[in-house]
């Protein structure tokens, strides 16, 4: 391979690594608009579902916390308004772990049932996190407020008959390393 084909060859590789992420991130969620521009979404009744600084096309479809799915039937590009019609109430199915197990093809575990309502596993990457309000700062070093949001949230889903298996371990310093860690 000559020098110049391997400096092309370089420099080919290397536009597609910086070029390949913005590429992937329009893909995912459009075009994002200038600073202080954004669409309302509503529902079709005219409430306000959403603002974003994305563009919404039409046939975009948006699941609201009340689980209700919505599509986008009209967007007035001038006001930057997208109407919607409602498609349905998904229900989220909770599957026991076996018979998700069973349904991939693999045996049933005995005893992994562990109550009616699931078990679920709870814990923090970035631990220092804190509220401004009522810890002072953004981030502190050791358990932050995170951790009384981790607590409220454990107690009210075993609440609701939720096994849960709560981990305050520390995966300090806070930083990207912390989902690594």
């Amino acid at each position: 391979m000559t020098r110049r084909s391997r400096m092309l060859l370089i420099c080919c590789v290397s536009f597609l690594l910086l070029a390949g992420p913005g590429w992937a991130q329009e893909e995912t969620w459009g075009e994002l608009l200038s600073v202080g521009e954004y669409y309302t979404l509503l529902d079709p009744e005219g409430n306000v579902l959403w603002e974003t600084g994305h563009q919404i096309y039409p046939q975009d479809q948006y699941l609201a916390a009340d689980n209700i799915l919505y599509d986008v039937v009209e967007v007035d590009e001038t006001e930057r308004i997208a109407r919607t019609e409602l498609v349905e109430l998904v229900k989220p199915e909770i599957s026991r772990w076996n018979e998700l197990r069973k349904e991939l093809g693999l045996a049933a575990i005995e005893g992994s049932q562990q109550g009616e309502r699931g078990q679920i596993a709870l814990y923090h990457t970035h631990n220092a996190e804190s509220y401004v309000p009522s810890d002072g700062a953004e981030s502190v070093n050791g358990k932050g407020g995170i951790h009384r949001v981790g607590q409220a949230f454990a107690d009210a889903l075993g609440d609701l008959g939720i096994t849960v298996d709560y981990s305050q371990t520390l995966h300090l310093p806070h930083d990207r390393g912390a989902y690594r860690r």
